[in-house]
């Protein structure tokens, strides 16, 4: 995860974000260079996408979350309106998308220039899409 934020050029900026969600602990001493020390493992959740084009995740009680919580702006692009405006962010969180076969991979698009609200709300984007494993299709 910590490699995403990185080629992201949020890792640096979004330090708290990361300790926060993996440390565990943004008041304690972690620093860059450690910060994946006592990270804590991910939590269980799954994803899916399905053949009429619709994505999800699966929280570690197998609820489903961010149903429909997006728009296909263009052909093979998501964006996510409701977590931009989350983070006070007055922009489009945009994810590419590729299909190949049962598998999906993502790639979140980063905008040029990037102020806190942007880097918040696209660190939402690739905490959520990082994976070492394609999504998987059903039905």
């Amino acid at each position: 995860m910590l490699s995403a934020f990185q080629e992201a050029g949020l890792a640096e900026s979004q330090l708290d974000w990361i300790i926060g969600n993996w440390v565990g602990d943004p008041a304690g001493e972690v620093h860059a260079d450690d910060v994946c020390e006592d990270a804590r493992p991910p939590e269980e959740h799954s994803h899916f996408f399905t053949a009429d084009g619709q994505f999800g995740s699966y929280d570690a009680a197998g609820e489903q979350v961010d149903n429909g919580n997006y728009a296909v702006v263009e052909p093979g692009i998501l964006s996510f309106a409701s977590h931009a405006a989350e983070f006070g962010y007055d922009g489009d969180i945009l994810v590419r998308y590729t299909v190949s076969g049962d598998s999906a991979e993502f790639e979140v698009l980063m905008p040029s220039e990037c102020d806190e609200a942007c880097s918040l709300a696209h660190a939402w984007a690739i905490s959520a899409f990082f994976g070492p494993e394609p999504w998987t299709r059903t039905n």
